[in-house]
C-alpha cells in the first residue's frame, strides 16, 4: 500500500514532524530528569542533616560538657548548612544553567559530611571523610566571586584552586605529625597520622589559619565592597544582597581564625 494511502503528505519529508517536535520533547525530558535528580538530592541532604544533627549533639565535645561557645558555633553551623541545602536546591531548580545553586548545595553537603565524620566514633574511615570539610571554603569563595553568573573568570578560578591546594597540602602534613600520644579506639587517628610531634602542627596551624583562611577572607571582603561601589547605581540592587552575605561570611572567617590564634586560650 502506498504512503498516500496511509495518510502521509507526499510533499513532507519522512520524519519532519518528529524532528520539529524533538527540541520540545528534549526540553521536557531534561526538566523531568532534573526534577527527579533534585528530589533525590533533597532526600540525601535531609538524611545527612538528620544524621549530622544527631551525631554532633552526642559527640561534638567528645564526652566533655557543652559550653556556650559550642552551642553558638554548632547552632549557627546547623542553620547555615540547612540554608545551604535548601537555597542551593531551590536555586538549582530555578536556574539550572547557573552553577551557583550546585556550588551552594555542594558546600552545605560537604560540611554535613564533615560533621558526621568528625562525630562518628570508632572508625578510621570516618576520620578520613573529614576531608570533605576542605571543600566548603573554596565553594563559598567561588559563589561570592562569580556572582551573579556563577562562572568565575580563569584568574579567579586559578587563585581559589591554588589556595585550596596549598591548604590541603599543609593540612595533610599537619595530620602526619599529629598522632595522638595515647591511641584511642573510640576516636582513632586518621591513616596518615604517623608521628606524634605537636611542634609541627603548632608551626603549621597559624600559617594555615591566618595565611590561607583569614587573609583570603579579607581579600574577598575588599573585592566585594569595591565591586559594589564600581557598578552603576541601577545595578547595585542586584549586587547588594550577595555583598552583604559575603561580607558577613568573610568577616566571620576573619574573626574565627584571627580570634582563635590570638585569644584561643580565652575562648576555650
Amino acid at each position: 500500500m502506498s504512503r498516500a494511502a496511509h495518510g502521509y503528505d507526499l510533499h513532507t519529508p519522512m520524519g519532519a514532524t518528529d524532528l520539529e517536535r524533538w527540541p520540545r520533547m528534549r526540553l521536557r525530558h531534561s526538566a523531568f530528569s532534573t526534577r527527579w535528580l533534585l528530589a533525590v538530592l533533597l532526600l540525601l541532604g535531609t538524611a545527612l542533616m538528620i544524621l549530622g544533627i544527631t551525631l554532633t549533639t552526642k559527640h561534638w565535645t567528645r564526652g566533655l560538657p557543652w559550653d556556650r561557645n559550642d552551642e553558638i558555633l554548632i547552632g549557627v553551623r546547623w542553620i547555615g548548612d540547612a540554608l545551604g541545602l535548601s537555597v542551593g536546591l531551590w536555586w538549582w531548580w530555578r536556574a539550572p544553567a547557573n552553577p551557583t545553586g550546585r556550588l551552594l548545595y555542594l558546600a552545605a553537603t560537604a560540611d554535613w559530611i564533615f560533621l558526621i565524620a568528625y562525630c562518628w566514633p570508632g572508625s578510621r574511615v570516618a576520620a578520613e571523610l573529614t576531608w570533605f570539610g576542605w571543600l566548603v571554603e573554596p565553594c563559598v569563595a567561588l559563589i561570592l566571586l562569580s556572582w551573579p553568573t556563577g562562572r568565575p573568570s580563569p584568574r579567579i578560578l586559578r587563585a581559589v584552586l591554588g589556595f585550596a591546594a596549598v591548604d590541603g597540602v599543609l593540612f595533610f602534613i599537619g595530620n602526619v605529625f599529629n598522632r595522638a600520644p595515647v591511641p584511642s579506639a573510640t576516636w582513632p587517628d586518621p591513616y596518615e597520622a604517623r608521628f606524634s610531634d605537636p611542634t609541627v602542627w603548632h608551626l603549621i596551624d597559624p600559617v594555615q589559619a591566618l595565611g590561607l583562611h583569614a587573609l583570603p577572607a579579607l581579600v574577598i571582603l575588599i573585592v566585594l565592597v569595591r565591586r559594589r561601589r564600581a557598578v552603576p547605581p541601577a545595578v547595585r540592587p542586584l549586587v547588594t544582597p550577595i555583598t552583604i552575605a559575603g561580607v558577613l561570611v568573610a568577616a566571620s572567617f576573619i574573626v574565627l581564625h584571627v580570634g582563635f590564634q590570638l585569644f584561643g586560650s580565652l575562648l576555650s
